[in-house]
């Protein structure tokens, strides 16, 4: 419980700094394509690499990107009946799926699991992660072609293959077992250190929300799904599967995660409806703040 109440104030008080440096306009919307593309292709993949190269690996870690797909599929066949009943247009319904089932396991993941469980652990994450992008990139395009523009193609084994997250962990698992100089340790080491701080002020420069009032229904039912029902989907799956301890504690804390950023891009490739997308995204980094040390609360208090 202590992790909790260090982490999250520190996580508000740096989001609050890039949303209050937004305000003044010392920052804006050009500096947010910056920042990602500084998280995405430099530190991300840095403290990737390290945490898969340092790691003792063993056959233990594989079952996290299981976990991620089994919590997905379980969160979406609700979110598909909900999407019925809400009768949301075909465009509509594609983004609902999307963001109501996959999580930020990875942008905002890792830092949640650096912060109340350790860098130790990080291992963990980045494998439950490369399940929901390997999720993403498959079933998701077949979701997104589906209620989207079928005509528009992208070639999702190449997207895969290709992303930086999964280049560094093909990379961690190859260097594994060799010493690396320390001069390119302590080099990766600091990129490394530079993710948290820099996804907590990009997610404060994208605080903004618009035509909330539009979208309520499809938007609470998102958020119920993602944020309540995934974890809970992610605590009986986990203990299920013979998780405990600190182990069962990452994977429900993954299935916790708002929804996933990278649904946006998708979504604008497959003409989904990303103001919809949009504001799921940044309602459910808000929401978050709260479910998430509420759902830690809930699951330490259960397991104590």
């Amino acid at each position: 419980m202590r992790e909790l109440l260090v982490f999250i104030p520190a996580m508000f008080i740096i989001i609050s700094i890039g949303w209050g440096l937004k305000r003044i306009g010392f920052l804006g919307p050009a500096d947010v394509e910056v920042l990602n593309k500084i998280i995405i292709y430099v530190s991300l993949p840095a403290l990737i690499f390290l945490a898969v190269q340092r790691a003792d690996l063993s056959l233990s870690v594989a079952k996290f990107p299981l976990f991620a797909i089994v919590i997905m599929l379980l969160t979406l066949a609700v979110a598909f009946a909900a999407g019925r009943l809400l009768k949301l247009s075909p465009a509509l319904k594609g983004a609902f799926l999307l963001v109501a089932a996959m999580g930020n396991t990875g942008y905002l993941g890792f830092p949640m699991t650096i912060g109340l469980y350790g860098q130790q652990n990080l291992i963990k994450s980045v494998f439950y992660d490369f399940g929901t992008v390997a999720l993403l990139f498959t079933l998701g395009i077949i979701i997104a072609g589906y209620y989207g523009d079928p005509e528009r193609k992208m070639n999702a084994a190449k997207e895969f293959v290709m992303f930086p997250s999964v280049l560094a962990l093909a990379a961690g698992l190859l260097f594994n077992p060799v010493p690396l100089p320390d001069f390119l340790i302590k080099t990766l080491d600091y990129l490394g250190q530079a993710t948290v701080p820099v996804i907590m002020l990009t997610v404060g420069l994208t605080l903004e929300g618009k035509k909330i009032g539009k979208y309520a229904a499809p938007l609470m039912a998102m958020l119920l799904l993602k944020l309540v029902l995934s974890p809970v989907f992610g605590y009986l799956a986990a203990a299920a599967g013979g998780l405990s301890g600190t182990d069962l504690g990452i994977v429900v804390l993954e299935a916790s995660m708002p929804a996933v950023m990278l649904s946006l891009v998708v979504g604008l490739r497959y003409k989904l409806d990303t103001e919809f997308t949009s504001l799921a995204i940044l309602v459910s980094i808000i929401a978050s703040l709260v479910t998430i040390p509420a759902v830690q609360a809930v699951f330490r208090l259960i397991t104590a």
